[in-house]
Order: C-alpha cells, then sequence, then structure tokens
C-alpha cells in the first residue's frame, strides 16, 4: 500500500459516523488537493475497520 492510500484511509477512518464528504475533501486532507478526481473506483480499496 502506498503512502497516500494509507494517508486517504486514515482521513475516512477520521470521518465521524453518520457524516459524509467528498472525494475531493477527503484528498486534500490526506495532502493531495487535486487527488480526488480519480475517485476511489477499485473496490480494492477497503477501509480496515478501527
Amino acid at each position: 500500500m502506498n503512502i497516500f492510500t494509507r494517508q486517504i484511509i486514515d482521513v475516512i477512518k477520521a470521518i465521524p459516523k453518520g457524516r459524509v464528504t467528498s472525494y475531493g475533501r477527503v484528498a486534500a486532507l490526506a495532502g493531495n488537493p487535486r487527488g480526488g478526481a480519480a475517485g476511489f473506483k477499485d473496490s480494492s480499496y477497503h477501509v480496515p475497520k478501527a
């Protein structure tokens, strides 16, 4: 798993239950403000349970 993917997972895990956000916001919080354009279209990205 690359560093950006790890950062994305950490950001997603920090989103409170019941809240939503955009791919762009998640990418920006992970340090790549333009990274949300691709989104997560690959089902191989599974966020581990906390």
